[in-house]
């Protein structure tokens, strides 16, 4: 990976990351998932939607990595407040970090490391290098 790919993944200006088709296809086609409440649409903020409308649904999670912590605090939260039943999450492996610590490891009922750094598409660039983490399935 060289200087300006570096320099995209950490510009907090470049927070937009797309789903690759393949954890698309994993994520709806074979796990059920069936809508996703953090989109590729800035109107749409799912900190501040309540989910109870989405109960019986299962959501596909792709939080921004930036704000990791929040984003799956939200989604525990509305488990918890059994707005929802289950969830599949995407979120980059970091296992000596506090919010992985306090979040993940108490929650998670199942983790798929991924085997490789996953290749997000940027709506503003092509053929982006690989994640500067590796990243899991929860």
């Amino acid at each position: 990976m060289n200087e300006d790919d570096i320099k995209v993944y950490q510009s907090s200006k470049n927070d937009v990351w797309l789903t690759p088709k393949w954890i698309q296809y994993y994520a709806y086609e074979e796990q059920g998932c069936d809508f996703d409440p953090v989109p590729y649409q800035p109107e749409v903020d799912a900190l501040k939607t309540p989910w109870s409308h989405w109960q019986g649904r299962k959501p596909f999670y792709n939080p921004p990595y930036s704000k990791a912590e929040t984003f799956i605090g939200k989604l525990i939260e509305e488990l918890n407040n059994e707005n929802i039943d289950e969830a599949l999450l995407l979120t980059f492996t970091n296992t000596s970090v506090k919010w992985w610590q306090n979040l993940i490891q108490p929650n998670a009922h199942h983790i798929e490391f991924i085997a490789r750094r996953v290749d997000f598409n940027h709506p503003d660039k092509e053929n982006t290098p690989g994640a500067m983490r590796p990243s899991c399935l929860i």
